[in-house]
């Protein structure tokens, strides 16, 4: 995830904390479909991010394991 998407996120959940710390003040706005949409994005892309960061995983195992196979077949 790039710097300006965490930052990004980071604010969607700061503004998801400051809704559930001041329930009183703002009324209803936690039981609107706004607010559902704003805890289902949030979700989405906090999973997105963790898929992303898994793929990236994936692929420095990927390109090291290659690497050891090029290695292999050259030497031997």
């Amino acid at each position: 995830m790039r710097a300006s998407q965490s930052a990004r996120l980071d604010a969607l959940q700061r503004v998801q904390t400051f809704l559930d710390q001041n329930a009183d003040a703002v009324g209803t706005v936690n039981k609107s479909t706004s607010r559902t949409t704003l805890d289902a994005t949030v979700k989405a892309l906090l999973q997105a991010a963790a898929d992303q960061a898994a793929a990236e995983t994936e692929m420095t195992a990927r390109t090291k394991q290659k690497n050891t196979f090029r290695d292999e077949l050259r030497l031997h």
